[in-house]
């Protein structure tokens, strides 16, 4: 028995084209449209995060100006001590230099410095609050520390290092002690910036402070303390070591 032949209809491609067309062109609307997504997803994130950064480094940049702010008054306040401006005229004077001493001590333990102290007009240290410690400022020349050259040429003075005399790294805050127009010495508060550090450890990610040579002196990760964002000078290299 012979099998009729079934012709089958050419498949016509013409026909084809539109919904082809029209599906590919809807992969490609819903391609772009998650792109896009992503992008604005993304964008809006980044700028979350950087919102939050900023509030983080405004949180920390107020509670360090507040720590300074509390001692800037301090170093002017010994202008009008009379201990210790009778004690600049008569530099040495044991009498002069226990009542400096003692008024040291009464001034700071209001204050909460980690150190006050008073240089003569050479840079040597007459009187501080830690003259009965074993290591204290007083009978050290610190004349060429920054913070006596600031106070000398500007009358005021602002240094952080570390200490010449206790290796203990803290920010120094000068005021030159006039009489007149005579420069009779230079007074200064030393502040410790560890619980400002401390503070900042309980924010998150990281936060530092570096000085205009990219040397990072404060900072919530020790192990970067004291290193450099960038190569130092020679000069950079020599000043850091004063």
């Amino acid at each position: 028995m012979v099998k009729p032949i079934v012709e089958h209809p050419a498949v016509n491609f013409h026909s084809l084209k539109e919904p082809l067309f029209a599906v590919l062109l809807m992969l490609l609307v819903t391609v772009c449209t998650a792109w896009l997504v992503f992008v604005l997803s993304l964008n809006k994130a980044v700028q979350d995060l950087q919102s939050e950064a900023a509030r983080r480094l405004d949180t920390a940049a107020v509670s360090l100006a507040a720590t300074l702010a509390r001692f800037d008054f301090l170093p002017a306040l010994l202008e009008t001590t009379p201990a210790v401006m009778e004690l600049l005229t008569q530099p040495g004077d044991p009498v002069l230099r226990d009542q400096a001493n003692r008024s040291l001590v009464r001034i700071n333990a209001i204050a909460g410095a980690d150190m006050l102290f008073v240089l003569d007009a050479q840079g040597n240290a007459q009187a501080a609050a830690d003259w009965d410690q074993p290591v204290t400022t007083v009978g050290h020349n610190y004349s060429y520390r920054p913070y006596m050259k600031g106070a000398l040429a500007e009358g005021r003075g602002r240094f952080f290092g570390i200490g010449a005399t206790s290796r203990i790294p803290g920010y120094f805050l000068s005021y030159a002690l006039r009489s007149g127009k005579t420069t009779l010495g230079v007074a200064t508060v030393k502040v410790n910036l560890v619980a400002a550090e401390q503070a900042w450890a309980s924010l998150p990610g990281e936060v530092l402070v570096a000085d205009e040579r990219g040397v990072i002196l404060l900072t919530s990760k020790p192990a970067w303390k004291f290193n450099a964002l960038m190569p130092l000078t020679l000069e950079a290299r020599a000043e850091r070591c004063v």
